[in-house]
């Protein structure tokens, strides 16, 4: 479980007694597909696969998929795509689940990925602001 206090900062934010190895639609990965994605939050994920994506979950844009997950992975999909927030911070935390996913897995298999900058910043306010076919269009250029 997950709790949000938005009146919180820091550490203080997200109450959880969830740990890396809690990943978000884990059981309903599609493996006949060439590609995953990996995103940074329940909401996101929720709304990408109702759009029809193959996708998956962390915990945090902080949390890294535990490496025997990512080697599994690996040996299962083409491309994998890190998709989080596309602000200074989630940019930064995309390219280092990338670099050390790839090196994890001795591939260049995990790619990263981010919304144009133009764009609000994750998928979830995406949707709100500019409807799903604003996030179609932006993944058509990605996968």
């Amino acid at each position: 479980n997950k709790i949000y206090r938005p009146t919180k900062t820091g550490m203080d934010k997200w109450i959880t007694n969830c740990d890396p190895q809690d990943i978000w639609f884990w059981k309903d990965i599609d493996y006949s597909q060439h590609y995953l994605i990996i995103t940074k939050s329940y909401k996101d994920a929720r709304i990408l696969k109702n759009l029809g994506y193959n996708v998956i979950a962390v915990q945090s844009e902080s949390t890294y998929l535990p490496d025997n997950y990512t080697k599994y992975l690996a040996s299962k999909f083409d491309k994998i795509f890190v998709l989080f927030d596309n602000d200074e911070e989630g940019i930064g935390w995309v390219m280092k689940h990338q670099e050390k996913y790839n090196s994890t897995t001795n591939s260049l298999k995990f790619i990263p990925v981010w919304y144009d900058i133009n764009l609000p910043k994750d998928t979830g306010e995406i949707y709100v602001e500019k409807g799903k076919q604003a996030i179609i269009t932006e993944l058509k250029h990605m996968i």
